[in-house]
């Protein structure tokens, strides 16, 4: 549900535009429990994250090209979201990779300025999903780290000087110029499974309260984040897991 606090925000000098994609060949429409950010570099040099979600956008419709998607494309003006970090992308180049990992794609610039911004765009961006899922810089992974593939190309090569321990370094930085998205707003949300627990804390630990149905709509209050899952507190007090849950609006 990260999606819903980023549309029309900004991350660095970056306007972001949050256009979830429908389910098609590129994307599955398959949740995941994500474990870790990939970062890649786009490979396609002075397109614009525009036109870089665009491609993906296409793909998805089509029945020829690559069988690719990810979850961010980030511009030096623009990030694009074409999924919510809580579903699968095919971008890794493994099994592990697409079932564990949020992709980010980064653009890629012959204008070394440009090229750098990009960069502290997505830095800041990863700052935010790792404040959001209680994460450290370990979570952080390249392309190839998963499938062995010279990705993020130019971050790998120290292109403009700019290389993946300086990425990290920038991640660890504690200033940020970044939306706090983490000034929690009540809002209602609808239960997706058949039948969910719901229990008295926030983790599988805790015991069951009650279980709620398919299409229940309750109000969350709080929110945690547990051995990377995602919890919600309702108005009466009982934790349901927000991997079943699905966003309606803010109250």
């Amino acid at each position: 549900m990260l999606n819903n606090r980023l549309n029309e925000t900004k991350i660095g000098t970056a306007k972001v535009v949050v256009d979830i994609l429908p389910k098609g060949r590129c994307i599955p429409n398959t949740k995941i429990t994500p474990t870790s950010i990939c970062i890649h570099n786009t490979g396609n040099i002075n397109a614009s994250a525009k036109n870089n979600h665009q491609y993906q956008k296409n793909n998805n419709k089509s029945n020829i090209g690559a069988v690719a998607s990810w979850h961010f494309t980030v511009g030096f003006d623009e990030i694009y979201q074409a999924q919510s970090t809580n579903y699968k992308c095919y971008h890794a180049g493994t099994s592990i990779g697409n079932n564990s990992s949020i992709g980010i794609e980064i653009c890629m610039y012959n204008d070394a300025n440009k090229q750098k911004q990009a960069y502290l765009n997505a830095i800041e961006l990863v700052k935010i999903l790792l404040k959001y899922y209680g994460w450290g810089i370990d979570k952080v992974k390249r392309h190839k780290d998963f499938s062995g593939k010279h990705c993020p190309q130019w971050l790998i090569e120290g292109k403009y000087g700019y290389t993946w321990d300086w990425f990290k370094k920038q991640v660890q930085s504690q200033t940020t110029s970044s939306p706090n998205i983490n000034t929690f707003k009540p809002y209602l949300a609808r239960c997706t499974a058949s039948t969910l627990n719901c229990r008295k804390g926030a983790g599988t630990s805790y015991a069951i309260d009650r279980q709620i149905t398919k299409g229940t709509v309750i109000t969350i209050v709080e929110e945690k984040v547990v051995n990377g899952a995602k919890w919600g507190k309702s108005k009466s007090g009982y934790w349901c897991h927000l991997g079943y849950m699905e966003f309606v609006r803010y109250i």
